[in-house]
C-alpha cells in the first residue's frame, strides 16, 4: 500500500465534462498509483552554485557599490585560478538526504533538506552504479511521498542504513532534480566541493564478501606503508577479491572524480565494509608484486596475472592511492613509493 496523500493527486484539475471525466477515470485506473506520485514530485529550487576569487588583502573583487560596470563583479564568477595571494569562495545550495534509521528489511524512509554549501553541512557522499533506470523500487521521501529509485540504490541504502541513528547522505540521483537541466548543470559545477567537503564517500559495490573469510581478514589488517609486504606469496589466496575489483563500477565516468576528491573512503559490499586505506594498500602491494617479477621474456608471473584479472592496469580508478597523492601534492607521484616529485612544481605566480 502507498500513502493516502497520493490519492489527492488523482483528482482531475479544472472543469471536466462528465463523459471526459469517465474516460479520465478509466485511464487513471490503468496507471499504478505510485507512478502518479512520482510524476508529481516537486523539488524546491536551489540557489545556483558559483565560485568567486578573492584576493587575500581584500583589494579584489571591487565592491559592488563602487563598480562602474556590473561586469566587474559578474566576471568573477566561476574562476578557478589559484595562487597563494587569493582564495576561492564557493556558494550555492545542495540537497542532503536524511536516511532514517531502521532494520535491514524495514521500509526505506527519507527526508530531503536544502543546505547552503558555504556553511559546510555534514553528510556522506554515496558513490555507486545507478544500474538499469527502468528497474526501480519505491522509497518514501518527506511526508511519505513515494519516490522511485533503481534497484542498485535501494540495495545500497539498505546496506549502509544505520539501525539507531539518521545517516545524512548526498546522492546525485535523488538530491538533484534530474528533470531540471539548469539545476543539473549548476550542481555538476559544484561536484568538487560536494565530494571534497563530505565526511567520507561511501562506495557501494554489489558483490558478496564474508567477514569470516581469511582473505577479507587479511585485507582489513594491511598497512599502507609500501615497505611492508602484507599480502604473502600465494596469489590464489586473494582470488575472492577478484569480483570486487573486476566490478563495472570502476568503469564509471565519474568514479575518479568522486573518489579522488573525497577526504576518506569506505567500500561497502554485501557482508563487509572495507576502509579505503586498506583497499588502496592492497592495490599498491599488488602493483609492487607484479612489477618486481616481470621476466626477461615478458612472461607474466602469477601476481601479474592476478593484477590483470583485477584490472589494476586497466583503468586509472583502480590506482586510487596514486591519484589521491597527486591531487594532494599537485605534482607527479612515483607509482612505486607514492612519494611526490617536487622538481616539477612551478613557482607561485605573483599578481
Amino acid at each position: 500500500m502507498f500513502p493516502a496523500s497520493c490519492s489527492s493527486q488523482l483528482q482531475p484539475q479544472g472543469r471536466v465534462s462528465g463523459k471526459a471525466r469517465g474516460r479520465q477515470t478509466e485511464y487513471l485506473s490503468l496507471i499504478p498509483t505510485w507512478t502518479l506520485c512520482i510524476v508529481t514530485t516537486i523539488y524546491t529550487p536551489l540557489r545556483e552554485g558559483a565560485r568567486r576569487i578573492y584576493k587575500n588583502d581584500g583589494s579584489f573583487p571591487p565592491d559592488v557599490s563602487e563598480a562602474k560596470d556590473t561586469k566587474d563583479t559578474e566576471n568573477t564568477i566561476f574562476l578557478t585560478a589559484s595562487t597563494r595571494n587569493y582564495h576561492t569562495v564557493t556558494t550555492g545550495d545542495i540537497r542532503v538526504l536524511s536516511l532514517l534509521p531502521g532494520l535491514f528489511d524495514d521500509p526505506l524512509r527519507c527526508q530531503l533538506a536544502i543546505e547552503p554549501i558555504e556553511q559546510h553541512p555534514m553528510y556522506d557522499a554515496l558513490s555507486y552504479m545507478w544500474g538499469n533506470p527502468s528497474d526501480t523500487r519505491l522509497i518514501t521521501v518527506d511526508n511519505d511521498q513515494a519516490f522511485a529509485v533503481t534497484v542498485s540504490l535501494e540495495n545500497a541504502l539498505r546496506h549502509i542504513r544505520l539501525q539507531t541513528r539518521i545517516r545524512y547522505l548526498r546522492i546525485d540521483s535523488v538530491c538533484i532534480n534530474q528533470s531540471d537541466i539548469k539545476e543539473r548543470s549548476s550542481q555538476i559545477n559544484l561536484m568538487r566541493e560536494i565530494y571534497s567537503r563530505a565526511i567520507l564517500s561511501a562506495v557501494w559495490i554489489d558483490v558478496e564478501l564474508s567477514l569470516d573469510s581469511s582473505c577479507v581478514q587479511r585485507l582489513l589488517s594491511l598497512e599502507e606503508d609500501t615497505r611492508l609486504d602484507g599480502i604473502g606469496d600465494d596469489p590464489k589466496f586473494w582470488e575472492p577479491l577478484i569480483p570486487l575489483l573486476q566490478h563495472p563500477y570502476w568503469e564509471r565516468l565519474w568514479v575518479q572524480q568522486e573518489l579522488v576528491f573525497s577526504p576518506k573512503l569506505e567500500f561497502n559490499c554485501r557482508g563487509v565494509t572495507i576502509p579505503g586505506d586498506k583497499l588502496m594498500a592492497f592495490q599498491l602491494q599488488i602493483f609492487h608484486k607484479s612489477s618486481q617479477r616481470q621476466s626477461l621474456f615478458h612472461i607474466p608471473d602469477k601476481w601479474t596475472i592476478l593484477g590483470n584479472q583485477m584490472g589494476t592496469e586497466k583503468t586509472f580508478s583502480r590506482r586510487l592511492g596514486l591519484w589521491r597523492e597527486m591531487l594532494k601534492h599537485k605534482v607527479p607521484v612515483d607509482p612505486f613509493t607514492l612519494k611526490p616529485d617536487y622538481s616539477f612544481q612551478r613557482p607561485p605566480a605573483e599578481y
